[in-house]
């Protein structure tokens, strides 16, 4: 009796070993520009651009050149962390000792943090010929 236990656990180990696993290889979280823009080089036509990057938010002329076009896209992204910005004592009573005493905690508020990532690609006769990125961060508490 104690063998087939001890085998069913292996075998309940190994499975739940082999699920949690499978499960770290998830999905991508959409387009990263770093990722993307890697795939275009200088000489790639303006459709393996959109192929990578999908269409553009705006297309624009250069002004020094007119037959070179500003294709620009918007890869502003958000998310909101919890952020210790604080402590506060907080009173209990000892269980064992009935003792008041204070123990010491961290205070935390929500922080939106946006990347706004521009890419303005260079396009000459449908072919891309450089390209520019522009990064801001912006972090707000939420108070």
């Amino acid at each position: 009796m104690k063998q087939k236990s001890s085998l069913y656990l292996s075998a309940l180990i190994i499975y739940f070993a082999f699920l949690t696993g499978c499960s770290t290889a998830g999905l991508g979280e959409g387009k990263e520009v770093t990722g993307a823009i890697l795939d275009v080089t200088k000489g790639s036509s303006t459709a393996d651009l959109v192929a990578a990057l999908g269409e553009p938010i705006s297309i624009e002329p250069y002004e020094p050149d007119p037959n070179v076009e500003i294709w620009t896209y918007d890869f502003t992204k958000s998310r909101v962390d919890m952020v210790g910005v604080d402590t506060q004592e907080i009173p209990y009573v000892d269980p064992i000792t009935g003792i008041e005493r204070t123990i010491t905690e961290a205070v935390y508020r929500p922080q939106t943090t946006t990347e706004k990532r521009l890419v303005r690609v260079f396009v000459a006769k449908d072919t891309v010929i450089g390209w520019k990125e522009e990064t801001d961060v912006d972090r707000d508490l939420v108070r």
